[in-house]
């Protein structure tokens, strides 16, 4: 399993990626893509997304990353 940075390390990521050039919109849709990549990975050969999926975004300026997510999923 993979390591899973804390919200500070993330926000940290982010702002150092935007201060060197990197659009947030880029990111957004990276990490968006990258989610919904993992879990077709994960689920999609099993059949377990044929039935539809449920995005939720928490706080914190994730709702673009939810919609990236869910679109993702839909073209799958």
């Amino acid at each position: 399993m993979r390591s899973i940075t804390t919200a500070a390390q993330s926000a940290a990521r982010d702002r150092a990626a935007i201060a060197a050039g990197t659009p947030s919109f880029d990111l957004m849709a990276a990490a968006g893509t990258a989610a919904a990549a993992w879990l077709v990975g994960e689920l999609g050969d099993a059949g377990h997304l044929a039935d539809g999926v449920c995005v939720v975004a928490g706080s914190g300026n994730n709702g673009g990353d939810g919609h990236v997510v869910a679109a993702q999923l839909a073209r799958a």
